[in-house]
């Protein structure tokens, strides 16, 4: 950012421009966590939900030869970097779309805050990570971050829309809202 500034770089349009490319790294990224085995894998899977025509690779896996030396019981665990990977490819796809929407300086990269923290939020519920207690929950660190970033996003989505008036951004605001009741930490 202090680059951008010193070139007298517009910063909010830089953001955008950046905004797609920043969910496709972070998609890419999780490819290099499925490899290595690092350790952000899921809870413990069961196969009885899994459906018979989803294969078992993407429902559960032991991660043999993992980078921390973890032994994982079989069937395994929920294996969380596949599911981030194909869900920053999909937000990324979104964010493609979105890249010529005509609102406001700065929708793009509001938009990419609150698509990365619904995406780390759902996916922290079958995540293993050490919980703390919060204001009287417990919760992980990516989950408090995640609704830091949901907050951030939805500030600013709300202040660029252009569209619509108060309205669509009281009904924007009801939505996320209500899906971060959803996904709230137990």
């Amino acid at each position: 950012m202090l680059y951008v500034r010193r070139r007298a770089v517009p910063v909010l349009p830089m953001l955008d421009a950046a905004a797609p490319a920043l969910m496709l790294g972070y998609g890419i990224g999780r490819i290099g966590c499925q490899l290595s085995g690092d350790g952000d894998w899921g809870v413990a899977s069961d196969l009885f939900w899994k459906p018979h025509w989803l294969p078992t690779w993407f429902w559960a896996q032991t991660y043999e030869g993992n980078i921390t030396g973890a032994v994982i019981a079989p069937p395994g665990v929920y294996p969380t970097p596949i599911y981030e990977t194909a869900l920053a490819l999909a937000l990324f796809g979104v964010l493609w779309a979105l890249r010529s929407h005509g609102q406001r300086a700065g929708f793009l990269f509001a938009m990419y805050l609150l698509l990365a923290g619904f995406e780390r939020l759902v996916i922290e519920k079958i995540r293993i990570n050490t919980r703390y207690a919060l204001f009287g929950l417990h919760v992980t660190q990516a989950e408090v971050v995640s609704m830091l970033l949901i907050c951030a996003g939805l500030i600013g989505v709300v202040t660029t829309l252009r569209r619509g008036g108060w309205w669509s951004r009281l009904a924007l605001s009801a939505t996320v809202l209500a899906a971060l009741s959803a996904c709230a930490p137990h």
